[in-house]
């Protein structure tokens, strides 16, 4: 009789639980609801900066001699130009001639 009784007990194991799996399934698509939302969230964010990144290399970035050339002039409006190091005016025959502060 003692062998009947154990192999009974390996059947009692068997018995589903289906609160449980409902349970687990839910929390299953939860988890999979919130992956596909980070994934929107993060689609997203990868275009806004692939858009940033377009106008930066669209937009061309002016040195800050361009942009002292690009506001200094004299009073008579003659403008003042600039490679870098050392600021100049043009003459009518493009020729530099040295400026001095």
């Amino acid at each position: 009789m003692n062998g009947g009784i154990n192999k009974n007990r390996k059947f009692t194991n068997l018995f589903i639980d289906h609160a449980a799996l409902e349970r687990d399934l839910e929390l299953d698509q939860k988890i999979e609801q919130q992956r596909e939302e980070n994934r929107r969230h993060l689609r997203l964010k990868i275009r806004i900066a692939d858009k940033y990144r377009q106008a930066r290399e669209t937009h061309k970035q002016h040195s800050t001699c361009e942009r002292l050339s690009h506001n200094l002039s004299l009073l008579d409006k003659t403008p003042i130009y600039s490679n870098g190091r050392e600021l100049y005016t043009l003459t009518p025959q493009f020729e530099k001639r040295l400026f001095i502060l």
